[in-house]
């Protein structure tokens, strides 16, 4: 069984969508590790500890290195461990690297976090989006973890990371953080070659993929399709009569409003009043949205035209988005929950309690559905693109 420790729900449902189209019985859980876990080939794990402080990821990955052990010793269950960083290496990911190598036994880690898939790569140590240094991209207003160098090890950690060129041998050097350079999937497969059972895998999605494909060859999983299976649910979440809720909490990409099938469900969109972005209570406007909401069959709440200036700001997007879809959700469970953005997922995800999945669908890459009860929640990155879904 494989294992992956995430630390954010987005990330963790684009892993757990990669896992679901190779063939592999994928689940995704909330902050805790299952106790029943015989029908899983990989289950997911998705923290928020990306959108807190150093101690809490400390903390919360200590808990869960406990929780594995006691699993390994009573189960006797053979894991692979996989942590899934920010492709883009924002987050406390030398802290929880460094946690996860000490409790669990491994000698040193190797992290592969670019996606060369989406354009995000690592050459000569330095990392571009496209051919545009990190620094100099949107990312270097991210409210949490701006980017201020593009300098992988100086983002993760220098003093307890190295650079790793293609050709260059891993060294294994007891607790560093190994940052492979990889312009290419050929070039990730190369790097991912080095791995070893002593030491801890982490990054991102086609690091994941990778060695999904080294492990498939030898396992026999059937890489499969859903295209069939999707273009059904495509037509559920088309049809007039389903209703939907979006929760976009990302300043990164635009409004789903404008779109085909938001047009024809006379969608009613909602942006986050100026005054709860400068600190008023949200309260009384997420009151007056439950009337709309119920009388709506498509309703969008969005950050709207404001910029994220600060962690603060961004902790008050998730209050309010946790308080408007407690409220909403106890007013009528929509058909179809569609999230953008980590932290405003785990918030929102958290107030009504939905906590276990079932990973259903990978409509695109990073474009997620899973199951809890009737409903399907559907996530995607800020970052990320919708790919197709709502043409």
């Amino acid at each position: 069984m494989i294992l992956v420790l995430a630390d954010d729900i987005t990330g963790a449902a684009e892993i757990a969508g990669v896992a679901l189209s190779y063939g592999r019985r994928t689940f995704l859980s909330m902050g805790h590790i299952p106790q029943d876990t015989n029908n899983a080939d990989v289950i997911v794990i998705a923290t928020d500890i990306r959108s807190g402080d150093k101690e809490n990821a400390a903390f919360v990955i200590k808990r869960l290195c406990r929780d594995l052990k006691t699993i390994v010793s009573e189960n006797k269950t053979g894991l692979t461990i996989f942590k899934k960083t920010d492709s883009v290496l924002r987050g406390h990911i030398g802290t929880e690297l460094h946690i996860l190598m000490k409790h669990l036994g491994y000698r040193c880690s190797l992290l592969i976090a670019q996606n060369p898939s989406k354009g995000r790569i690592i050459r000569n140590g330095v990392y571009y989006i496209g051919d545009t240094p990190l620094s100099d991209t949107f990312f270097n207003k991210d409210p949490e973890f701006p980017a201020h160098t593009s300098y992988a090890t100086e983002l993760v950690g220098k003093e307890c990371s190295k650079s790793l060129g293609v050709n260059q041998d891993l060294e294994k050097t007891p607790g560093i953080i190994y940052i492979a350079d990889a312009t290419s999937i050929a070039e990730i497969k190369k790097q991912a070659e080095k791995m070893t059972n002593d030491i801890l895998a982490a990054g991102g999605a086609d690091f994941f993929k990778n060695l999904l494909n080294m492990s498939t060859t030898l396992s026999g999983y059937m890489i499969k399709s859903n295209n069939i299976v999707d273009k059904c649910r495509l037509n559920e979440l088309k049809s007039p009569s389903s209703k939907i809720l979006v929760l976009c909490g990302s300043t990164q990409s635009k409004s789903i409003a404008d779109t085909k099938i938001m047009h024809n469900k006379n969608t009613i969109v909602k942006d986050i009043p100026d005054d709860i972005f400068e600190g008023a209570s949200p309260e009384i406007w997420t009151d007056l949205l439950c009337e709309e909401y119920y009388k709506s069959n498509a309703f969008i709440i969005q950050v709207g035209n404001h910029e994220l200036k600060g962690a603060e700001y961004a902790r008050r997007l998730r209050r309010v988005m946790a308080c408007a879809t407690k409220k909403l959700v106890e007013k009528a469970i929509p058909d179809y929950l569609i999230i953008e953005g980590g932290a405003t997922a785990f918030a929102a995800l958290s107030s009504i309690s939905w906590e276990s999945f079932i990973v259903s669908h990978e409509y695109a890459p990073g474009v997620v559905g899973m199951i809890h009860g009737k409903a399907e929640i559907i996530l995607k990155p800020g970052s990320y693109s919708w790919g197709d879904l709502f043409n």
